[in-house]
């Protein structure tokens, strides 16, 4: 069967499986937001933060740029890669993952991009075959607070065809784009104008002078790490686990995604103060920017407790941070660190061993073979990330806290030690990371702990205490 066509649009989403390590601003002391022009690009520009522009070919940097300028422009537009090839629709998609994962600050960017396919001649498929909708992820949240994949269309044959077009059918992508007098726009229309989108980067930039600007505390001598711990705390304090959008997403994804797509960016997590995971690690990654920190998105699979924002013991898709301190990369994760709005320590700064022990990071795309790409069952590319390696502890929250139990440590002993440092301090808690994981016989360990500790502190004795287990490694133990 042949069928003459003179354009042939398809709106691809995009997987938001992917590793962003962003280049260090050049100013140690960041300048006000408030400084900075808004001018339908963004409120703190972070175009110098290129790590993934820096991962691709030519031919995906050429098309990174060019999406990156339809953008900008907010209006219709379309770029022309060339030959409608696989090639070439691998290094689109390529491009503009690492285009939305690259610029947080630039949230209007859809997460979703428009093919148009300009076929002078036949688009054809043999008789056996027919078009139809395959899996492709898009990026939502289900009810235990994760990101997760649903369907959404991409154009395909099925096996036992495929669609094929000579050299003269160009292929083209777009954003917002007019064809045969109608306009198909995938920006999101909370912020489809560049009057929408300035008055949003305003509302973010009052928002970070009010509240956030001044715990940088510019002119003092602060620390990669301090600054870190400023963010981290931030975060904890002004952004809530938003669990109507994450619960709406899961039920239906492609309605829920328009309505709630806030709490997927920076708008939901700096201005409304409730966002899923995704909405965290891109309000981590702006800000570590706005600060002069280096850092990134990942993406994976958690295996996680039930209960905890962003969490099942089944395990998820899921989003967190690469950061880098003083040359070493570590892994962060704030959704997770964020319990009940205070701020916890057990995911700051990880190396990939540690982190491993209930995040499951999608491989580097240098590990991603380009002919196993169509091999994967249920989606036409995989998930992949563009990554650092991360194999220090050096700036790790409780390594520095000394709150760090290693897997040959006791315990029952270690606990006893830093209840006694902690109570002498007048503290009433202690926050600890235990490497070999919380055991299930921590409250036995804990009362020996307590114990071992008020037999050793002339005051401030430990009386009634309480045990929270805050994950896999995490423990908290306040006491009266």
């Amino acid at each position: 069967m042949a069928k003459s066509v003179c354009a042939l649009i398809l709106i691809v989403s995009s997987l938001m499986f992917l590793l962003v390590n962003v280049q260090s601003c050049t100013l140690f002391f960041p300048p006000s937001p408030k400084s900075a022009a808004v001018d339908g690009t963004s409120a703190v520009d972070l175009g110098g933060q290129n790590y993934a522009y820096s991962r691709l070919n030519k031919r995906q940097a050429k098309i990174y740029y060019a999406l990156k300028e339809l953008a900008k422009k907010m209006g219709p537009g379309t770029y022309e890669i060339g030959n409608d090839s696989e090639e070439n629709r691998r290094d689109l998609y390529i491009a503009h993952t690492a285009l939305r994962n690259d610029r947080p600050d630039m949230f209007w960017i859809p997460g979703s991009y428009i093919l148009i396919t300009d076929n002078s001649s036949n688009f054809s498929a043999d008789n056996s075959s027919r078009l139809s909708a395959d899996n492709v992820p898009n990026l939502s949240a289900d009810n235990s607070s994760r990101l997760s994949a649903d369907n959404s269309s991409r154009l395909s044959a099925d096996n036992s065809s495929r669609l094929s077009a000579d050299n003269s059918s160009k292929l083209s992508a777009a954003y917002q784009t007019g064809n045969n007098g109608e306009l198909t726009d995938l920006y999101n229309e909370k912020y489809n104008t560049p009057e929408k989108v300035s008055a949003i980067q305003q509302k973010i930039a009052e928002k970070l002078d009010g509240s956030f600007m001044p715990k940088l505390e510019p002119g003092a001598d602060m620390s990669r790490y301090e600054l870190e711990l400023v963010i981290h705390g931030w975060l904890s304090d002004n952004v809530s686990y938003d669990k109507k959008a994450a619960a709406k997403i899961s039920e239906d994804p492609d309605r829920a995604q328009e309505q709630y797509a806030n709490a997927l960016n920076i708008v939901g997590s700096i201005l409304d103060g409730k966002a899923v995971c995704e909405g965290y690690a891109r309000a981590f990654q702006y800000l570590c920017g706005i600060a002069g920190i280096e850092s990134g998105i990942v993406s994976g699979i958690t295996s996680g407790i039930a209960g905890i924002a962003g969490s099942s013991a089944d395990g998820e898709p899921h989003m967190w941070n690469v950061v880098k301190i003083d040359g070493k990369w570590y892994h962060a994760d704030a959704t997770w660190n964020d319990i009940d709005g205070k701020p916890f320590h057990t995911y700051f700064n990880l190396d990939d061993e540690n982190i491993a022990a209930d995040h499951r990071a999608y491989e580097d795309i240098s590990s991603v073979r380009t002919d196993d790409w169509e091999l994967l069952p249920g989606q036409p590319y995989p998930s992949f990330n563009i990554m650092p390696v991360c194999d220090s502890l050096d700036d790790n929250y409780h390594i520095k806290a000394g709150t760090w139990i290693f897997v040959d440590e006791d315990i029952a002993d270690r606990l006893a030690e830093i209840m006694i440092r902690s109570a002498e301090a007048g503290k009433g808690f202690l926050e600890v990371y235990v490497q070999a994981g919380i055991p299930d016989n921590i409250r036995l360990i804990a009362e020996n702990a307590v114990t071992a500790a008020n037999s050793a502190l002339s005051s401030n004795n430990i009386g009634s205490y309480k045990i929270t287990k805050l994950n896999t490694r995490g423990l908290l133990i306040e006491w009266e």
